[in-house]
C-alpha cells in the first residue's frame, strides 16, 4: 500500500457480521500497524483515539440495532504513533434470510477537517476583529439586487435589529442630502466594468435621535469573466465620527494657529521689535523686522560676526548667547550694537530653542529697540542731576542776600554802629538791594511754578519796547556798576509799539540783561539794540562773556540749565523764563555763540502793534504825595513785624496810617477809622482775607475804600487768586513784598481819583 511517513489519503474497506464483529483489508494493517487478528472483532477500537473510542462503539452499536446507516468521524492512531482524522461510513447488508452486517469504507479526511477548522478559525478571527473595530459587513448580489448585512451595518445606520437595509435605499433617504449625489457617483465608478471596482467613501447618516454620524464605506466589485459584467459587491462600513471630529478641531486648531501667526506676524512687522532665530552655530536661521536698513535676505544663512561689522562690538552680543546655549538658561540684556555705522540700543532676550529630546539646537531672540527710550532716560538723568545742581544753587542764591542783610541790620543795630549818614545810607542801599534780588528771586521761581501749570496771564496794552528796555537797564544798574561793565545802548527814533504786558516785557529784557553781566568779566562790555525788523520789534542783547559751548547751545532754553559749567552759577531758569513769556507774547527768542570765551547773542523778536491806539504807552505819570491828598491807609496783616515794618514804609510817605493783626481787628479798624486804602493779608487764620473783604464791603462807610489783596504765593496773573479776590470785593491784588513805587503808584492813583478795579 502506502508509506505512513507520507502525508497521502487513505482508504480502507471494512464489514461486520450481524454481531459486529469487524474485519478490515490489508489497509487497515499499512495504517495503524494492526494484524488482521488484532483487528477482530472489535480490537480495531484499540487504534481510536481514546477520547473518540467510546462514541465510536455506540455509533456502531446503535445502528447495528436499528439496521441504519453509520456515519462516525474520529482520530485513528497509525503506526507511527500519530492521529489522523478519519471518516468512517458503511450500511447495513441483507441476504435472502435477512440483515448479515455492515459494509463500508474509511475514508481520510484529515486534510479537509484541518482546512474546515482554519476556516473555522478565520471566520471568528473575521468575527472578533469586526466586533473590536465596530465594523459593519455587508454581500450585496447585484445581479438580484438582494443584500445581506449583519446587525452592526444595520446599527450603523440607525436602523432596528429586523430592519432591512441596501445601498440603494441609503442613497435615497439614509444619507445626508449633501451626501447622496456624490456617493451615487462613487458607486456608479465602483460598478463600472472599466473600473478597478473600489469603493471608499466618507458619508453622514442622520441617525432618528437627530445626531449625524460619519461612515467610511469601503467595498469591492466582482466581475464575470465574458462578458464582464458586476455581479456581487462585498464590503464594510466603519464609524469615524471621532475621526472626523478630530479632524474639524485640528482644523479649527491650525485655522486659529494661522490667524495668530498671521497676528504675530503682522504685530512683529508693525513693532520695533527684531524676532529672530539661530542654530548652535550663531547662524541666523530667520529674521523679522531686521535693523534699518537690512532686508532679510542680508542677514539669513550668515552669521552674528558677519552680520555685526566690528569684533570688538559682537563680542558682548556673542557672549551672552554663548551663555544661554552653555547653560540652557534664558538672558536679558540691554546692549548698544552698531550697524553699518549706526549705534543704536536694543533690549535683548534670548531663548534656548530644544528639540523634542530636550537637546537644545539654536537660539529664539527678541531685539526691541529702545534708543529714544535710552535717551529718554539719560534726559532724565540730565534733568535730576541739574534739579540736584539747582537745589545746591538755590540755597547759595538765598544765603548770600540774606547775609548781606543780616550784616547790614547788625550793623545798624550795634550801638558803635555807623554814626556818618552817608554810611548808613549805603549800608541801607545794599540791603534794598539784597532784599529786591530776594524778591526777584521768589518771583522767578513761582512763574516757573504758573508756566508749568499754565496760569500766566497778560496785561496787554500797546508797549514801547523802548521802555521795557530803560526798565531794565535802570533795574539792573547795580549789578553792572559793581562789575564795572561798559553799556552800549542803541534805541531806534521813534517808538516801537508791540501789545504786550509791560512788566513782563521788562522782565523778558532784565532776565537777558542779567544774564549777561553774569556771564561777563569785571571790565566788560554789553551792547543792547532795538531796531524794527519787517513788522517785527528786535532787542538784542549782545555780551563778550565766557560763550557758549556748542552742546549747551540747543539745551540754553532748558529749565535749570546752566551755560557756566563752575558750581554756584545762577539758578538756571531766567531764561526759561524769557523764552516762555515772549512765546506768550507771540514774539521768538534765539540764542547764539560762536563758541566758549567768545561772547554771546540774544535775540528777541516781537510783533509790532498794526496800529497805534490813541491811549498812550507807559510812562512816567508823575509823583504824587499821600499827604497832600489826604489819603488814610489801614493795613491788616496777622504777622505783626511785617504789618509794623509795612506802616513805617506807609507813614514816610506822610499818610496817617491804622494797623489791625487779624481780620476782625481790621473790620472793626475800617468801621472806626474810614480809611481810603486797606492793605489787607489774604492768609489770615480765622477771618482770612476775603471774609475780611467782604465784611469791610459790608459796612456803611462814608466812602468805598480802596482794597488791596496782599499774597506771598502768585501775582496777580494768579486765575485762582485773582477769581477769589475779585469775587470778595478787592480792586487791586499784588504780590508781597509791594516795592516802594507800587505802594506809591497806589497812594498816587487812590489820590488822583477813584480806583477801578484791575484784573
Amino acid at each position: 500500500m502506502v508509506d505512513t511517513a507520507k502525508d497521502e489519503l487513505w482508504v480502507v474497506r471494512w464489514t461486520t457480521d450481524g454481531a459486529g464483529a469487524a474485519s478490515f483489508d490489508e489497509t487497515w494493517s499499512d495504517l495503524t500497524g494492526q494484524t488482521p487478528s488484532e483487528a477482530s472483532p472489535c480490537g480495531w477500537l484499540d487504534a481510536i483515539h481514546p477520547e473518540d473510542a467510546p462514541a465510536a462503539a455506540d455509533e456502531l452499536r446503535a445502528c447495528l440495532a436499528q439496521r441504519t446507516a453509520f456515519r462516525h468521524a474520529a482520530r485513528v492512531r497509525l503506526r507511527n504513533g500519530s492521529y489522523r482524522w478519519m471518516l468512517g461510513a458503511g450500511a447495513p447488508r441483507f441476504d435472502a434470510l435477512g440483515f448479515v452486517g455492515f459494509a463500508g469504507a474509511i475514508l481520510d479526511i484529515h486534510h479537509s477537517r484541518a482546512a474546515r477548522r482554519a476556516l473555522s478559525d478565520k471566520e471568528e478571527k473575521l468575527r472578533l476583529a469586526l466586533a473590536a473595530a465596530e465594523m459593519g459587513t455587508f454581500v450585496w448580489d447585484l445581479e438580484q439586487e438582494r443584500c445581506e448585512r449583519d446587525a452592526r451595518m444595520l446599527e450603523l445606520f440607525g436602523r432596528p435589529p429586523d430592519g432591512s437595509l441596501s445601498l440603494n435605499s441609503a442613497i435615497e433617504r439614509d444619507l445626508h442630502p449633501e451626501d447622496r449625489q456624490r456617493f451615487a457617483d462613487a458607486l456608479a465608478r465602483a460598478r463600472d466594468p472599466a473600473g478597478d471596482g473600489r469603493l471608499c467613501e466618507d458619508v453622514r447618516v442622520p441617525w432618528p435621535d437627530g445626531t449625524i454620524r460619519w461612515l467610511q464605506i469601503s467595498a469591492r466589485v466582482r466581475f464575470s469573466e465574458q462578458p464582464r459584467r458586476p455581479v456581487r459587491m462585498v464590503g464594510t462600513a466603519i464609524d469615524v465620527t471621532a475621526r472626523e471630529k478630530a479632524k474639524d478641531a485640528i482644523r479649527e486648531s491650525e485655522e486659529r494657529l494661522s490667524l495668530a501667526h498671521e497676528r504675530m506676524a503682522a504685530a512683529l512687522r508693525a513693532s520695533p521689535v527684531v524676532a529672530f532665530e539661530h542654530d548652535r552655530e550663531l547662524r541666523f536661521i530667520w529674521i523679522q523686522n531686521p535693523a534699518p536698513d537690512f532686508r532679510p535676505e542680508d542677514v539669513v544663512g550668515k552669521t552674528v560676526s558677519e552680520v555685526i561689522e566690528s569684533p570688538e562690538d559682537a563680542r558682548p552680543v556673542i557672549a551672552i548667547k554663548q551663555r544661554v546655549l552653555e547653560t540652557g538658561v534664558p538672558a536679558r540684556q540691554d546692549l548698544q550694537i552698531p550697524f553699518r555705522g549706526v549705534a543704536r540700543w536694543y533690549d535683548l532676550i534670548v531663548q534656548p530653542r530644544r528639540n523634542a529630546s530636550g537637546e537644545i539646537v539654536g537660539l529664539l531672540c527678541t531685539a526691541t529697540d529702545i534708543t529714544e527710550h535710552k535717551r529718554a532716560e539719560e534726559s532724565l538723568q540730565e534733568a535730576d542731576r541739574r534739579k540736584d545742581q539747582f537745589l545746591a544753587v538755590l540755597g547759595h542764591e538765598l544765603r548770600n542776600p540774606l547775609a548781606s542783610i543780616q550784616n547790614g541790620v547788625s550793623t545798624l543795630r550795634l550801638g558803635n554802629g555807623p554814626a556818618d549818614p552817608d554810611t548808613a545810607g549805603r549800608i541801607i542801599d545794599l540791603m534794598a538791594r539784597q532784599a529786591a534780588h530776594l524778591g526777584r528771586l521768589v518771583d522767578d521761581l513761582l512763574d516757573v511754578s504758573r508756566i508749568n501749570r499754565d496760569k500766566i496771564e497778560l496785561r496787554r496794552e500797546p508797549v514801547d519796547i523802548g521802555f521795557a528796555v530803560r526798565e531794565a537797564l535802570e533795574t539792573t544798574r547795580p549789578q553792572r556798576d559793581d562789575k564795572r561793565l561798559r553799556v552800549d545802548v542803541t534805541l531806534p527814533a521813534e517808538p516801537l509799539t508791540v501789545t504786550g504786558d509791560p512788566t513782563r516785557l521788562s522782565q523778558v529784557v532784565t532776565n537777558l540783561i542779567h544774564n549777561a553781566i553774569k556771564y561777563t568779566d569785571d571790565d566788560g562790555s554789553i551792547r543792547i539794540r532795538v531796531e524794527r525788523e519787517d513788522e517785527h520789534a528786535l532787542v538784542t542783547v549782545a555780551d563778550n562773556g565766557v560763550g557758549i559751548a556748542p552742546e549747551i547751545l540747543p539745551r540754553v532754553f532748558d529749565l535749570f540749565m546752566q551755560a557756566d559749567p563752575a558750581p554756584m552759577s545762577g539758578l538756571g531758569i531766567g531764561l526759561m523764563l524769557s523764552k516762555r513769556l515772549v512765546e506768550l507774547h507771540g514774539g521768538t527768542i534765539e540764542a547764539n555763540s560762536p563758541g566758549l570765551h567768545q561772547g554771546s547773542v540774544f535775540t528777541v523778536r516781537l510783533p509790532l502793534q498794526s496800529q497805534t491806539p490813541e491811549s498812550s504807552v507807559p510812562g512816567d505819570e508823575g509823583n504824587h504825595d499821600g499827604a497832600d491828598m489826604g489819603v488814610k491807609v489801614l493795613v491788616i496783616d496777622d504777622n505783626r513785624d511785617v504789618a509794623d515794618s509795612f506802616a513805617t514804609l506807609l507813614r514816610s510817605f506822610r499818610v496817617p496810617v491804622r494797623v489791625a493783626y487779624s481780620g476782625k481787628a481790621g473790620v472793626a479798624a475800617a468801621a472806626d477809622f474810614g480809611p481810603d486804602i486797606a492793605f489787607i493779608d489774604i492768609r489770615m487764620p480765622g477771618i482770612d482775607g476775603y471774609e475780611t473783604a467782604r465784611r469791610i464791603r459790608a459796612l456803611p462807610l462814608a466812602h468805598r475804600p480802596t482794597l488791596v489783596a496782599l499774597s506771598g504765593l502768585a501775582r496777580r496773573e494768579g486765575e485762582e487768586t485773582a477769581e477769589a479776590a475779585r469775587a470778595a470785593g478787592f480792586d487791586l491784588h499784588i504780590n508781597k513784598p509791594a516795592s516802594v513805587e507800587t505802594i506809591r503808584d497806589v497812594i498816587a492813583r487812590n489820590a488822583a481819583t477813584t480806583v477801578s478795579p484791575s484784573w
